[in-house]
């Protein structure tokens, strides 16, 4: 079943985190976490989504991130 669309005003700060199921790894390799954060650069240039800060382990990743506009955080997210 789909979430519940949720409400992402402009100008509030979001924790967003993705997490792989049962602890499996998303990334393996140094290239895994480069390719990642250069994704994450690259859609920040294209959105008005400022980036905070981001942390990126094995199995899952963290954003704080402020949209400028209503509705760009799910933009941003579903763009990577």
């Amino acid at each position: 079943m789909p979430r519940t669309v949720r409400v992402a005003p402009a100008d509030v700060i979001f924790h967003v985190l993705n997490r792989a199921n049962a602890r499996s790894r998303i990334f393996e390799k140094d290239l895994d976490y480069q390719a990642f954060g250069r994704v994450i650069g690259e859609t920040a240039e294209l959105s008005s989504v400022q980036i905070f800060t981001y942390c990126i382990m094995p199995n899952h990743w963290h954003l704080v991130l402020r949209p400028a506009r209503d509705g760009d955080l799910g933009k941003f997210i579903q763009r990577h």
